[in-house]
């Protein structure tokens, strides 16, 4: 019986061992990995990798590929007659906000409606889903759970005393 136990001991080790194995690089690996690449922070220089202040003691990073210049070129271009570059000046406007008039009329998408955007605002006003006041970042959901958690069985009750199922639908 000690023999079987140890036996199924020995191979429920041995299959971990390959399990972790095989979840990827360990630490120290990592760690050699990034010396051999250059990217640990150097001793003494704040913010500085070890690439960074020796490059000639790594090897080239292999270069990106990229697009071809007449590509790039194009596509300056284009931005160029939709007016989509910066205009000069501090404004940080695009040249087509600054003379709209100057460019082609762009596509306007249709938003939602204004019944659309208040029906959303009071669902999630009863839902808890807006932010509580103050700087936590939370939603009164999350503040209040437990008024939004009897708010919700209030409802499941109302429907179930009105015939309908939870989603509304006639029993």
């Amino acid at each position: 019986m000690k023999r079987t136990l140890s036996i199924a001991l020995l191979a429920l080790l041995a299959a971990t061992s390959v399990a972790q194995a095989e979840d990827g690089p360990t630490r120290a690996q990592s760690i050699a990995e990034a010396r051999r690449n250059g990217e640990l922070l150097a001793p003494g220089e704040p913010g500085l990798t070890e690439r960074q202040l020796h490059p000639e003691r790594y090897s080239a990073a292999a270069p990106a590929i990229g697009r071809a210049r007449a590509e790039v070129r194009a596509e300056l271009e284009q931005a160029r007659r939709n007016g989509d570059l910066l205009a000069g000046g501090e404004s940080g406007l695009s040249a087509h906000q600054l003379h709209p008039s100057a460019y082609p009329a762009r596509a306007v998408v249709a938003g939602k409606t204004r019944e659309q955007v208040r029906a959303e605002t009071l669902q999630a006003i009863q839902d808890g889903d807006i932010l509580a006041p103050g700087e936590a970042g939370v939603s009164l959901r999350q503040m209040h759970p437990r008024s939004y958690l009897a708010r919700g069985r209030g409802d499941a009750s109302q429907r179930t005393a009105k015939g309908l199922a939870a989603d509304g639908q006639p029993n």
